[in-house]
């Protein structure tokens, strides 16, 4: 079992904690150096700040040829590009929703009665769970999927012709409810291959 945090440690590692931790540290330490040698109060953090103006200075006071900067600029861009696209991938991958490894996911194809249907899962974030789509009849001679576009109870293959009568077909929602309830009961084609 994972121990929950302390929140002594949670507040330890704030990044707020850390920034402030790291800003008095800074103070307090030239300040207890400064009372050890004793020293005028703040010579050193006053000695850190002149070496860092003068630093700055210099540098903007160095004449540089421009091709040197443009380097500069472009490396600098370059550095940030990569750095937000690590962020934004990392963003993305908490966003993503990570899919059940479900089995049945795999059995996208059977036959009911005389016909064979076919279907795509697809996950549905909102209810969490895998919902059919794209369920179709196959036509027997030619396999091309067929539509029922004409609203009686026949299908004929637009590919082949061949006429399918209510004999030999199921309603698109029986043949859905008897796909959900074999996967609720685990009674379909397993994949044995893992």
């Amino acid at each position: 079992m994972i121990k929950p945090k302390s929140k002594f440690k949670t507040f330890l590692n704030h990044p707020w904690t850390i920034g402030l931790g790291c800003v008095l540290f800074a103070i307090v330490v030239p300040i207890i150096f400064d009372i050890i040698k004793k020293l005028p109060f703040l010579t050193t953090l006053s000695n850190i700040f002149f070496a860092a103006y003068n630093i700055i200075g210099t540098f903007f006071t160095i004449k540089t040829p421009m091709y040197i900067v443009v380097i500069i600029i472009i490396l600098v861009i370059i550095v940030e590009a990569i750095y937000f696209n690590h962020l934004i991938k990392k963003y993305v991958e908490k966003l993503t929703p990570k899919l059940p490894a479900e089995d049945f996911i795999q059995w996208n194809r059977d036959k009911f009665k005389k016909i064979i249907w076919t279907w795509k899962w697809i996950y549905n974030a909102q209810y969490n769970k895998y919902l059919i789509a794209d369920l179709r009849p196959e036509c027997n001679k030619c396999s091309f999927k067929m539509y029922n576009d004409n609203g009686y109870a026949i299908y004929i293959c637009p590919n082949c012709g061949n006429i399918y009568g209510s004999d030999v077909f199921e309603n698109p929602s029986d043949i859905r409810m008897v796909i959900e309830q074999r996967v609720e009961k685990g009674d379909y084609p397993k994949n044995d291959s893992k």
